[in-house]
Formats: C-alpha cells, sequence, structure tokens
C-alpha cells in the first residue's frame, strides 16, 4: 500500500489527478482503518477534490478526518493546513484562523523549521490576507497575517513586512473616513 500511495502522488504531483485519486483509493482499500497512512490518503484525496474538482466541502472532509481521526502521523500538519485553507474559502474565518494558528504551533513544536512548511505555510495564509486585502476587510486580513508572526522569530521577509505596513495604513485611513462619517453626521 504504501507504494501506491508513493504512485498516486507521483500521478498528483504530475497533474494527472485522475489516476492519482484511483491509485490511493485502491490503497486506501488495501488498508485497515487504524493505518497510520490512511491519513496520507485522505490528504491525498483532499488536495486533489480542491484542485481538481474546485469541491471544496469535499476536500474539507478529507482533511478534517485525516486531522482528527490521525493526529500523531506525519501528514497531520498537511492535514491541519488544508483542513484550514477550505474552512477559510468556505467563510468560516475563526476556525481557520484557530486551525492555522494550530500548525503553526505544530510547527513550532518540530523545531528546527522545516523551510518548505514554513514556505507553504506563509503562501497558503498570504492568499488568504490577499482575498481580504481585495475585499476591503483589513481586520480580517491581519487576522491572517499575524498568524506568520512567531515562524519568524529572527526576521520577517520583505513581502510579509510589506503586508503589515500596506495592511495598517489601508486600516488607519479605513477608520479615519469612518470617523469623519461619523463626525458629519453629529449637528
Amino acid at each position: 500500500a504504501g507504494l501506491i500511495v508513493n504512485l498516486a502522488r507521483a500521478y498528483h504531483h504530475v497533474g494527472r489527478n485522475d489516476e492519482a485519486e484511483t491509485w490511493f483509493h485502491h490503497a486506501q482499500d488495501m488498508l485497515d482503518k487504524a493505518d497510520p497512512l490512511n491519513a496520507d490518503i485522505l490528504v491525498g484525496l483532499g488536495r486533489i477534490a480542491k484542485a481538481e474538482r474546485g469541491d471544496v466541502q469535499m476536500a474539507l472532509g478529507h482533511f478534517s478526518a485525516a486531522q482528527t481521526l490521525y493526529p500523531s502521523t506525519p501528514a497531520y500538519f498537511d492535514a491541519l493546513v488544508g483542513r484550514a485553507d477550505c474552512e477559510a474559502h468556505l467563510g468560516a474565518h475563526q476556525e481557520a484562523i484557530d486551525h492555522f494558528g494550530q500548525a503553526v504551533g505544530y510547527l513550532l513544536a518540530q523545531l528546527p523549521l522545516r523551510a518548505d512548511r514554513v514556505e507553504r505555510m506563509t503562501n497558503i495564509v498570504r492568499s488568504h490576507y490577499d482575498l481580504h486585502v481585495d475585499n476591503q476587510q483589513h481586520d480580517q486580513a491581519l487576522d491572517y497575517l499575524s498568524l506568520l508572526v512567531p515562524l519568524y522569530p529572527d526576521q520577517m521577509p520583505a513581502p510579509v513586512l510589506l503586508d503589515f505596513a500596506v495592511s495598517h495604513e489601508r486600516l488607519a485611513r479605513q477608520r479615519l473616513e469612518e470617523a469623519d462619517a461619523w463626525l458629519n453626521t453629529k449637528p
């Protein structure tokens, strides 16, 4: 089953998601439900559901199952991040922020930090930050961006620092406009 999961991952990596899904299901059929390899399968199926079909709800189901049923597996981090990403896309922002926060805590407990995981987490969180900035939801954007602070204890990457500066400026401008509008309604 382990080799079949690796084959499915390879198919997914090259964009042949139908074959990947078939092989993930084949491996799943071979395994007992308690086998921790199921976490890798669920994460793979979640990634395919989200990327290939755009079925965020189905992907959330796969990621949630992997995260809750297999918390002591290497796939736990990917399941947490996948779950949080799906929740954010579905508008469940508090749950998404909580799960992204758990993923950050998991990374910090696994010192030294793995650069690939930090980069993936940063990219996903910044994508949600960008969506909120585009929608003029600067408080929510900063909530997402603030998740990254513990991952960079020495020096924040320049693009993330720029995001913070731009968000604070836009938030201040928005608050000033709200205050002016409120003052203009007073006699």
